[in-house]
């Protein structure tokens, strides 16, 4: 964790502060913990989050650079720089069916794959395949 923290560190204040999205509401209202371990475990996981977010937008950036079409991000934009925040928003719209066999769904026929999916390092199975509860 150490790690991670000097790493966001080495960033600019600008960079992880937009890296953050500290504009949203959800953000700047009132979080009402008066446990300090829960404060620092609502810490904890917020930047695991954060670390997440960024490891997926670095991982789409860095799959984009061997390409030579840019990627369509909301707003029919095509970029070859996309935020995290625009690749979760192409991902939102993704449409999934049931299918007769009930550990199965698949894409609506009208519906493409979203490019991003493949660039960030997953097959269509994270939203196909219905894992057994045992």
């Amino acid at each position: 964790m150490a790690r991670a923290l000097d790493k966001l560190a080495e960033r600019g204040p600008q960079e992880v502060f937009s890296t953050l999205c500290l504009k949203d509401p959800l953000f700047v209202g009132p979080i009402y913990l008066k446990n300090p371990g829960r404060i620092e475990a609502l810490a904890y996981v917020l930047l695991i989050a954060l670390l997440i977010f960024g490891f997926l937008e670095r991982r789409v950036r860095e799959a984009l650079k061997s390409e030579t079409e840019p990627l369509i991000i909301p707003g029919k934009v095509k970029t070859f720089r996309p935020t995290g925040k625009k690749i979760l928003a192409s991902l939102e719209t993704v449409l999934v069916m049931t299918t007769p066999d009930p550990y199965r769904r698949a894409f609506s026929s009208r519906y493409k794959m979203p490019r991003v999916l493949s660039l960030a390092g997953f097959e269509p199975d994270i939203y196909l395949n219905i894992r057994d509860g045992t």
